[in-house]
């Protein structure tokens, strides 16, 4: 919903605050949610800060969540930040 409504804030206070308050773990469904939401919001940062999370939770980002992320980068006229703290992913 959060995506779909452009609405990348309210999609990152779900990913961190809400699942934390509840003592739950985000899945890979809810943080590409999020990451899509950034994109959409063109949000490249936020959207990076995101792929960050999947790790922590011993998640992978997959196809969806890195194709949404690289697409929000891409709209960025400073291409090389983005790509550097991709890289920075591993």
């Amino acid at each position: 919903a959060c995506e779909k409504g452009h609405q990348w804030g309210s999609a990152l206070e779900v990913v961190s605050a809400g699942l934390l308050q509840a003592a739950l773990a985000p899945n890979e469904i809810c943080l590409n949610a999020a990451v899509s939401a950034c994109e959409k919001g063109l949000e490249w940062e936020q959207s990076l800060r995101v792929l960050q999370m999947f790790k922590p939770h011993m998640l992978r980002p997959d196809v969806v969540s890195c194709s949404a992320a690289v697409s929000a980068c891409a709209r960025t006229p400073d291409w090389q930040r983005p790509l550097e703290l991709l890289w920075g992913l591993e």
